[in-house]
């Protein structure tokens, strides 16, 4: 898994002493990121005025963000770094990554260009962990730049002591795609993992409920199960925005570490008919320690879980050794991988600790593979080897099995009844087949019927055929299209006011209306995002009245959101112009459509007005002479600059 991941080039970082200040430069020989650790000042105040970037903030103190503590971070505080790019950066895209357990605003040279949560206070601060999703900020000057952010973390007593923030920023374009594709193979791993352990479990679980006298199967189960819980916990772990449901999947992964070092030595004294009954009693008053030790403030420590891992190794490998030594069938299976494991584990911890630290220079280098691979090995090797001695104990009872009806068959007299019977028996089981082969072609044909038209409900019919037919979809130019956004007014203020079926209830109705509204109007649905709805019409079909068919359309969502006394009010946008359309990703295909004219039409919906029609002068060209407008004048849109817009008459 790490030698997939590419070593892409970015730029250097540099620190220039004599005034604290990062150097950023164009390279092709350093690291695809830069971590923003050093050269930090921070200040335990609270004024508007930090985040200026003149403003004097000699007096701070030079401080790591993410080594804070509560002794120096008393709820809210500033922190302020300089750094200086060169013109090789000039108008270049920069992509920032944050990870955080607080809430924070950031600003750069005085204007505030993010923010993740609200810090309103003690008691009303909202917490947000992006988890490094990056956003992107553009240079438009070289030369000193300043960074400011606010940050706020509250209740540090309940909580761990990683109170501050770490920041990296690197080139947009390959910091985001590092990033999906990071997000791709971590989920895919993670996901893979706990389907693997739990499906393991499920299976030994099966086993134990069809030959009960074979109890080592059930506490097998147990321990997969609680190997997948760790995995999937540690999804959570890694894409939960809010902190303390962070928190309670870091819980829910000591939960399941404890369940797994007590069940493991269990299955082992029960596998291989252990007498002493105080080797099972041992582990699980240390799991009761270990529990109470994190559920109260008794204790300062994890000595109860440490002493239950060495115990559960140690136990574990002396019941194996013990039954290798006394030659019990199948133990040498289980010794194999459980061997391997504590040697290389033990191996690498050696290492890190002879080493100080094991660094992996690059995702391509051989000893990141050999690491990947030893780890890798490392994780199945137990569950793979107690499948290979659970198979074997199977192939043992087979073969006896086997044996036995090889005896009976000799002892048995074959007469010509017989062989007529068993040919009448032939006959009626073939014409049973033919009849189910004829049900399964019936029930194949419905299935694919049915699968065909979900299909067709997700994707155009142009590009399902095509999908169909070649398995891939190619990304195509459409030059004359006319995008649609809609969005709720006031969506997170009413949502507030209402249950989560009331929501989903109320949202659904009106999706479900403008649905029908779009396919009146001969207008493709993209996707709804939240609250809002997005929709195209001059694709996959080219048509000359793409501007006219959409008005239409919004015209009728505004009257169907009048007449309806619904919840909420709307908002509508409407651009013309090319965009780009396909299919994105290889699961769960999605057909989206990308280019300019989609972020116009955002533009558009977002100074649009409650229950106004808000278009682009480029669809103001294309629809005037059959509906009335009223110009708005030139309006400043986000990123856009000064924009025509027009309203349409209703």
């Amino acid at each position: 898994l790490i030698g997939c991941l590419p070593v892409m080039p970015v730029f250097a970082q540099t620190t220039n002493t004599a005034n604290d200040t990062i150097i950023l430069s164009l390279s092709r020989d350093s690291i695809n990121r830069v971590f923003f650790k050093k050269q930090w000042r921070f200040s335990p105040n609270d004024s508007a005025d930090m985040a200026k970037p003149d403003y004097n903030d000699n007096g701070w103190k030079l401080i790591y963000p993410e080594d804070i503590d509560s002794s120096e971070l008393n709820g809210i505080g500033w922190f302020r770094l300089s750094f200086t790019i060169d013109s090789s950066w000039l108008n270049k895209p920069l992509a920032f990554s944050l990870t955080q357990k607080g809430a924070s605003e950031i600003y750069l040279d005085g204007k505030k260009i993010k923010s993740y949560g609200k810090i309103n206070g003690k008691d009303s601060t909202e917490s947000y962990n992006p988890q490094r999703t990056p956003f992107v900020v553009t240079m438009n000057s070289v030369g000193k730049h300043v960074l400011a952010i606010r940050y706020a973390r509250f209740h540090f007593e309940d909580e761990s002591n990683d109170f501050g923030f770490n920041l990296e920023v690197g080139i947009a374009d390959e910091v985001i795609v590092s990033s999906k594709l990071n997000d791709i193979v971590t989920t895919i791993t993670l996901t893979v993992l706990a389907i693997f352990f739990l499906s393991l479990g499920f299976l030994h679980l099966l086993f134990y409920l069809f030959y009960r006298q074979n109890a080592s199967n059930l506490w097998f189960s147990v321990f997969m199960a609680a190997i997948a819980g760790i995995w999937s916990s540690i999804i959570g772990v890694v894409y939960v925005n809010d902190p303390n449901l962070g928190y309670r999947f870091a819980d829910a992964i000591f939960i399941f570490s404890n369940i797994a070092c007590v069940t493991f030595p269990i299955f082992i004294h029960v596998l291989f008919n252990i007498k002493k009954k105080i080797w099972v009693i041992i582990p699980l008053v240390l799991f009761a320690g270990s529990v109470l030790s994190w559920s109260t403030t008794i204790y300062e420590n994890d000595t109860f879980m440490v002493v239950l891992v060495i115990y559960a190794s140690v136990y574990s490998l002396i019941g194996l050794l013990r039954a290798i030594i006394k030659k019990v069938k199948g133990a040498i299976f289980l010794g194999i991988g459980f061997g391997f494991f504590l040697v290389s584990l033990i191996s690498i911890t050696v290492l890190g600790a002879v080493a100080g630290s094991i660094e992996v220079s690059s995702a391509n280098s051989t000893l990141a593979q050999v690491l990947g691979i030893v780890i890798l090995l490392d994780i199945v090797s137990i569950p793979i080897t107690m499948s290979v001695y659970q198979a074997w104990i199977f192939a043992r009872l087979n073969k006896d099995l086997s044996a036995q009806l090889r005896a009976v068959k000799e002892l048995s007299d074959i007469t010509i009844k017989q062989e007529q019977e068993k040919k009448q028996i032939l006959e009626s089981q073939n014409v049973a087949l033919e009849r189910m082969v004829e049900e399964r072609t019936s029930q194949l044909s419905a299935e694919k019927l049915k699968s065909d038209n979900l299909l067709l409900n997700i994707l155009p019919e142009e590009v399902a055929n095509e999908l169909k037919q070649d398995g891939q979809s190619a990304a195509r130019q459409y030059n004359h299209v006319t995008v649609l956004f809609t969005d709720f007014v006031n969506f997170t203020g009413l949502s507030e006011q209402m249950s989560p079926k009331e929501l989903v209830a109320e949202i659904h109705r009106n999706f479900t209306a403008f649905d029908a509204i779009i396919e009146k109007y001969g207008l493709e649905k993209i996707k709804t995002i939240g609250d809002a709805y997005l929709a195209v019409c001059g694709m996959p079909n080219e048509t000359t009245d793409h501007a006219q068919r959409v008005v239409k359309a919004a015209i009728e969502i505004t009257d169907y959101m009048t007449q309806n006394n619904g919840k909420f009010q709307i908002r509508i946008g409407i651009h013309s112009g090319p965009v780009v359309a396909g299919i994105v990703g290889v699961k769960k295909y999605a057909y989206d459509i990308w280019g300019d004219t989609v972020n116009t039409a955002a533009r558009m919906e977002s100074n649009s007005e409650e229950g106004k029609i808000n278009i682009s002068q480029a669809t103001y060209e294309l629809v005037k002479n059959e509906f009335t407008c009223e110009y708005r004048g030139k309006i400043n849109a986000k990123n856009k600059g000064e924009v025509d817009m027009y309203f349409v008459n209703v």
